[in-house]
């Protein structure tokens, strides 16, 4: 069966899964000093999904805009590379 994926839904799988990826090591480094003690407070997990829902906007966000601009835009990789930077410098601004 034949799939047709459009820019504005094709590699959120990626996207999902590289943010959920680089923000479960920021947290085991930052919050549970290099172990998984992070995991038990509700609190921590409310801000973890804040750090990877915007890290995941960003690199959603650098494809489309690639999509748009680009007649062949680059592939994922380099998305989440810019994207995942964007996400963590939001993020400082907004914490800063």
């Amino acid at each position: 069966m034949l799939s047709i994926t459009t820019p504005l839904t094709s590699h959120i799988k990626t996207f999902a899964l590289a943010a959920v990826v680089l923000t479960s090591v920021l947290f085991t480094i930052d919050e549970g000093q290099i172990s998984l003690l992070w995991m038990v407070s509700p609190a921590h997990w409310f801000v973890f999904t804040i750090y990877a829902a915007v890290i995941f906007l960003s690199q959603w966000s650098i494809q489309q805009i690639a999509a748009l601009l680009l007649e062949n835009p680059p592939r994922p990789l380099l998305s989440v590379a810019l994207g995942s930077g964007l996400g963590l410098t939001v993020l400082w601004q907004m914490l800063s």
